[in-house]
């Protein structure tokens, strides 16, 4: 048995608080973050291996940019289809499009409440007028073509599982590909 998938992390450091998530509560790893040099070596190694999928993943991994594009492009050049889940907040025109442009095949936008509410969720203010936009910039990004899919993960929780039906409603305006809604299990 081989894997074929591979998640990698570019960072722990993260630009929300979620109630749901600790990942932001993390220290110790963030003297250890990876250079391009380094994230190439183990590029080529996961493509020599025969991985087909990466996921990259965060904290915020747009707190990387230094890196992201080029590990989009290198696995697209490589046969390697990309995954991204971000929370938007330092989501923007120029990041939508470089994203495209490297050739990104799916993009999960965490979505889970509606105005204030997603920031009681995410810890930050401001949060859905930036996931809003950066939906809107991807849109434009992709000018109609079918990559990056565009994925809304909502993780439902005691704090929100009620309004999962505004998150629908809003989403009608937007030419998404899919809303996966995820359970989250939270303890006392």
């Amino acid at each position: 048995i081989r894997g074929v998938d591979s998640m990698i992390f570019l960072t722990y450091r993260c630009t929300s608080r979620c109630k749901t998530c600790n990942i932001w509560k993390r220290t110790a790893e963030r003297d250890m973050e990876l250079d391009w040099t380094d994230w190439n070596i183990v590029l080529e190694r996961l493509r020599d291996y025969g991985i087909k999928t990466v996921e990259i993943f965060g904290g915020d991994a747009l707190l990387r940019k230094d890196v992201i594009f080029k590990m989009i492009r290198f696995c697209t050049e490589n046969g390697i289809r990309t995954y991204f889940p971000t929370n938007s907040i330092l989501m923007d025109r120029d990041t939508a499009e470089g994203l495209v442009k490297a050739g990104l095949n799916t993009i999960y936008f965490s979505l889970d409440a509606i105005d204030v509410e997603s920031d009681k969720v995410r810890g930050v203010s401001g949060t859905f007028e930036k996931i809003r936009k950066a939906i809107g910039d991807m849109v434009d990004a992709r000018k109609g073509a079918e990559h990056p899919k565009i994925i809304i993960c909502s993780t439902l929780s005691n704090m929100n599982y009620e309004s999962f039906e505004e998150i629908i409603d809003f989403l009608k305006n937007y030419p998404v590909d899919a809303v996966y809604p995820r359970l989250v299990s939270e303890l006392d």
